[in-house]
């Protein structure tokens, strides 16, 4: 085929229209004329449309059949060039999927190794208070901030520093936090892991956990502990030698 443009089959189906109008005009003016007994001086051009029609109809099957095959042709370069697209951006996230997940197991890592020093440092705080709480047991009515108090042996436990209590409040800051993860019912669950989508805390876990502990170290056993330091006096110089 030479180099000229080829003429498509919408082009060419629109010749086929134009053509079969005029054969339509040609044989109503044949029947016109063999009615009125006169001579009809187009059956020349009837043929040679007819034979125009003959040469369109596989004209157009052919260019049908190049257009499709053109069509094919670049919905294959399209789906290659998409490939190759698709690709790129499949490895592309995946670095950056992975990426995150690392990041979050390395929050998670910081995150677990945080809580058990907070676990580590609230035995010790227990420790101590058992201590304060011992002292307190162990000084004179004058030197006790409410008289006759005496703490008992279950104070002695500093309840709000068990590891049973600790844990309970670390769980209600773990859901807390987990909590923009639950369902439309507002259930929390990421497969083995369930958590509590109920309660919502409205201040950040310092001041949660402070809030939990306050009553009995800082208005307890700390204002004891002051009072008993305020109670006993310093020592002289001359005491002291």
């Amino acid at each position: 085929m030479s180099g000229k443009k080829v003429v498509s089959s919408a082009s060419l189906i629109d010749q086929k229209r134009s053509a079969e109008t005029r054969l339509d005009e040609l044989r109503q003016a044949q029947v016109d004329a063999l009615e009125l007994g006169e001579e009809f001086e187009h059956n020349n051009e009837i043929l040679l449309i007819n034979e125009h029609l003959a040469a369109l109809d596989k004209a157009i099957v052919r260019a049908q059949r190049r257009e499709q095959r053109e069509a094919d042709e670049r919905a294959t370069l399209q789906a290659r060039q998409l490939a190759s697209t698709l690709i790129e951006s499949i490895r592309s996230i995946e670095e950056e999927r992975l990426a995150a997940l690392d990041k979050a197991q390395q929050s998670f890592d910081l995150a677990v190794s945080s809580i058990f020093d907070f676990l580590q440092i609230c035995g010790t705080q227990q420790l101590i208070c058992q201590d304060a709480v011992d002292l307190f047991n162990s000084q004179p009515q004058n030197r006790r901030r409410i008289k006759g108090m005496v703490y008992t042996p279950g104070d002695r436990d500093i309840h709000e520093l068990t590891e049973s209590a600790v844990k309970a409040r670390i769980g209600n800051y773990m859901a807390d936090a987990l909590r923009a993860f639950n369902d439309a019912a507002g259930n929390g669950r990421m497969g083995d892991v369930t958590w509590s989508g109920r309660r919502i805390l409205e201040r950040r876990w310092t001041e949660e956990e402070r809030s939990a502990v306050e009553g009995r170290i800082e208005r307890d056993l700390a204002m004891n502990m002051a009072y008993i330091a305020k109670s006993i006096p310093v020592p002289t110089d001359a005491e002291a030698e």
